[in-house]
């Protein structure tokens, strides 16, 4: 009988050995500069998590964050390990590392978010009022940003911080330029702060906004208070006299004319022929119709004089 020679049939279902003998396991892979895999460390700290053990599930999450400084999840573990462990100050750097990572990617809400977190550990921490107004701001939410902004205006003025006020005031006013209250009250602190050239910048803008809303004698008011800051100001003092014939209460006006009735004529000119106020705006016109002013006489009188003198008018002196 023809003898073949012999096949060994190797099951698919079995494993194959070489001649040394059956298969190791493949190593775990590592990852480089850790102890371990990421893996086998999530649930170490897992378990001592479950078991109470925070100590330990802390060095866990540090382990990680060693190899990888910015990895959120262990960075959020970290951080909610450290407030079980009534340590904030940590936890809040841990949570500020994230809303950093964020920021810098565009994940605004998840930074806002992170934030937040911040804010209900530590509501004092004035550098989180501001960076969540800011990232409010950005993402329109202009109320949210406005509340925080508020917040640090006032913690900045008990602490006698009038710069950090100002700062605070400002982005307010950025956010709703025709909010008045805030202006006025940004304008007080520059002139407060010794900021002259803001202060009479905020008034002037103020005044100008109430004049074009027809409220002259709300205006003229703030027009004072910019001449008070820089008395030689001849476009004010332009904004002020084309006002007045439209006042209802003649003591504020009566007030005004006298202050301008010291004017000599020389300053008086600068304020008719300055290029700020352009005669085509019809200003002008304005100043010669004060100049029949149907009001109290006196005060009026060397005003009128000067005026009539300089722009050819004639009538008489009221």
């Amino acid at each position: 009988m023809e003898s073949f020679p012999e096949v060994v049939i190797r099951s698919r279902f079995l494993p194959l050995h070489d001649a040394a003998g059956p298969e190791k396991p493949a190593a775990p892979v590592k990852i480089k500069g850790m102890s371990g895999t990421r893996d086998r460390i999530v649930q170490s700290a897992e378990k001592n998590l479950s078991r109470g053990r925070l100590d330990q599930a802390l060095s866990d999450y540090l382990r990680l964050l060693k190899d990888n400084p910015t990895d959120t999840f262990a960075l959020n573990k970290a951080g909610d390990v450290c407030v079980r462990m009534g340590r904030p100050a940590d936890a809040i750097e841990h949570f500020s590392r994230i809303a950093d990572v964020y920021t810098n990617d565009g994940f605004f809400l998840k930074a806002i978010a992170i934030l937040k977190k911040i804010n209900k550990i530590d509501p004092t921490r004035l550098d989180v009022h501001d960076r969540l107004a800011d990232l409010y701001a950005r993402q329109g939410l202009t109320q949210d940003a406005r509340s925080h902004y508020v917040v640090l205006a006032e913690q900045w003025l008990k602490k006698n911080d009038l710069k950090g006020a100002i700062r605070a005031y400002s982005k307010i006013a950025s956010l709703d330029p025709a909010d008045l209250k805030i202006q006025s009250r940004l304008a007080d602190l520059h002139r407060v702060a010794g900021e002259t050239d803001h202060a009479v910048a905020r008034y002037d803008g103020i005044a100008g906004l109430l004049q074009r809303r027809g409220a002259h004698e709300e205006s003229i008011a703030f027009y004072r208070k910019a001449l008070d800051l820089d008395p030689n100001d001849p476009a004010d003092f332009f904004h002020a006299i084309s006002l007045y014939p439209g006042l209802t209460s003649a003591p504020m006006g009566i007030d005004l004319a006298a202050r301008l009735a010291r004017l000599d004529e020389v300053r008086l000119l600068t304020v008719v022929t300055t290029r700020t106020v352009p005669r085509q705006h019809g200003r002008l016109e304005k100043v010669q119709r004060l100049l029949r002013y149907d009001g109290p006489p006196g005060i009026l009188r060397e005003l009128s004089g000067a005026a009539r003198h300089l722009f050819g008018c004639r009538g008489d002196a009221p």
